[in-house]
């Protein structure tokens, strides 16, 4: 009997301590469901978010959502990275495929595209004249133009219900500008930032290669086979022909400046009284043809033969691909080639 009644509060007290030991499971269970902030059953979390989750909360919505404003100053809204972007230009459409984007769209061109993977984008125009009908069919979530762009079809292309986004290229510094914005864009920030430092590392080994030397006088002509003109300081090519370590004689008309054009028309005599170190030719066309009307020109004018440059032979013809538009992120190539030229003639200065 006595065995019995042992038995009986041995099995008792173990029971006892099965129930604490269920319950204390259950609360530790409630805990760390309590703790993880998540409803029981549902894995989702109730609690709120704090130190770096908090942040990175904090930040989602700007990830989402970005203001830039472009080169003509006007502001734009994107909830998203563009998927289909449409280029009117050849400088944009390398900058994009640099920071590893892709177009739907991209410039009417009779040579050959760059990037190479852009070439089975559809053609849709340029800058100076858009093909609505086929942007309309892309559908495109912006369109990125050049500043410039006619009111007319700025107002077109935004009534397709696109985006319109404006990028320039009459200076060092707008390039800057327009790969920093295309990259706020697409989110490639730090890409963009990248690429920028490349051309200033470059600007600052020109800035280090002159110092303490002569910087030739050179004149940047511009044209097609009709039209001879000079680049102002106010134009890529004048800018670049600074940047690269040369001054521009044409520095030395500002009233050219004053008429707010970027070229002003051929004068052999103002060409002859300033007398370059050095001439360099930008062909907006076919180069022979271009160097042809420009040979003419000095054959119809013995004074050209005086001037310092031809008779030096510094005559250059500057690459078309690299001068005669903007050339976008090959704007690094365009300082280097040029540099080279002027840092030879300042050598034979000396």
């Amino acid at each position: 009997m006595r065995r019995t009644r042992r038995l009986e509060l041995h099995f008792a007290r173990r029971s006892k301590l099965w129930v604490i030991a269920a319950l204390c499971t259950a609360f530790a269970l409630t805990g760390c469901a309590g703790g993880s902030g998540k409803t029981a059953g549902t894995g989702v979390s109730n609690a709120k978010p704090s130190g770096a989750e908090a942040v990175s909360a904090a930040a989602a919505p700007a990830l989402r959502e970005v203001t830039v404003k472009d080169l003509i100053g006007q502001e734009v809204t994107f909830s998203e990275v563009p998927s289909r972007i449409a280029v009117l230009s050849g400088a944009d459409l390398n900058t994009v495929y640099k920071l590893g984007g892709t177009v739907v769209g991209r410039p009417t061109t009779k040579n050959p595209v760059e990037p190479k993977e852009a070439e089975a984008a559809e053609q849709i125009g340029t800058t100076h004249g858009v093909n609505l009908e086929k942007l309309a069919l892309l559908k495109p979530d912006v369109v990125i133009a050049t500043a410039g762009l006619g009111q007319k079809d700025a107002e077109a292309i935004e009534s397709l219900g696109t985006k319109l986004l404006f990028t320039s290229g009459y200076s060092v510094d707008e390039v800057k500008r327009s790969i920093l914005l295309l990259g706020r864009m697409m989110r490639k920030d730090e890409k963009a930032a990248e690429m920028v430092k490349e051309i200033d590392a470059k600007l600052a080994q020109i800035q280090a290669d002159m110092s303490g030397k002569t910087a030739p006088r050179g004149l940047v002509i511009f044209g097609s086979p009709a039209s001879l003109q000079i680049a102002l300081p106010t134009s890529l090519s004048g800018d670049l022909l600074a940047k690269a370590g040369g001054v521009n004689v044409a520095a030395d008309y500002p009233g050219l400046e004053k008429s707010g054009g970027r070229y002003a028309q051929l004068s052999a005599e103002r060409i002859i009284e300033s007398d370059p170190d050095a001439i360099y030719l930008v062909a907006h066309g076919d180069p022979q043809q271009v160097q042809a009307a420009f040979e003419k020109e000095m054959s119809g004018n013995p004074a050209w033969s005086n001037l310092r440059a031809v008779k030096e032979n510094r005559l250059l013809v500057l690459p078309s691909d690299l001068f005669s538009a903007n050339p976008g992120p090959k704007v690094v190539e365009a300082l280097d080639y040029l540099h080279k030229h002027i840092a030879e003639t300042a050598a034979q200065l000396q």
